[in-house]
């Protein structure tokens, strides 16, 4: 995960800034989160069984997260706060 969340910061920083690059490294880091909640559902099992789905909880908590970083990532570039 950190060797992969790494050379996603360093592609972003060589693509554009680090205003561009953190922000790909942390959803990066969101989506490998989420392989490694689906395979720690099971222990002795495959995550790839059909009680993946079980889990109602886990499924809105995916999609809310999901749903947070899309909504983070489609907002407008210019929104800074003014302190007055």
């Amino acid at each position: 995960m950190a060797v992969g969340t790494l050379g996603v910061y360093v592609h972003g920083l060589h693509s554009g800034e680090q205003a561009y690059a953190s922000p790909l490294a942390f959803t990066t880091i969101v989506l490998f989160q989420f392989f490694t909640v689906m395979n720690a559902c099971f222990d002795a099992a495959t995550a790839f069984n059909r009680q993946l789905f079980d889990n109602r909880k886990l499924w809105t908590v995916c999609a809310q997260t999901s749903g947070g970083l899309l909504a983070h990532d489609r907002r407008p570039k210019n929104t800074a706060r003014r302190w007055s």
